[in-house]
């Protein structure tokens, strides 16, 4: 159980890091990365308020009214496929 113990102390203490004791810039991104965070979070927000108006918009447009058959103009056979084209009335 000596054993066990003694591996247990050895893994619970930190090694020394190779370059000395840390310094305030090894884990700091400084001003211009907090600069180019804080950019990155406003240029995001005013997207989602952009889409969310444009979301609205589109939610509140009425839907187009449904055309009955009867309602419909008659197709002129020309813009059907020409003058030879078989009418969908005419018998075979």
């Amino acid at each position: 159980m000596s054993a066990l113990a003694g591996l247990a102390a050895v893994a619970a203490t930190p090694s020394p890091s190779p370059g000395g004791p840390l310094q305030p810039y090894d884990y700091s991104p400084g001003l211009l990365g907090f600069l180019v965070t804080a950019a990155v979070v406003v240029a995001v927000m005013v997207l989602m308020l952009n889409m969310v108006t444009r979301m609205r918009r589109l939610s509140r447009r009425p839907e187009p009214e449904a055309e009955t058959p009867g309602d419909a103009e008659p197709e002129s056979p020309d813009a059907a496929g020409g003058a030879d084209a078989p009418h969908p009335t005419d018998k075979a």
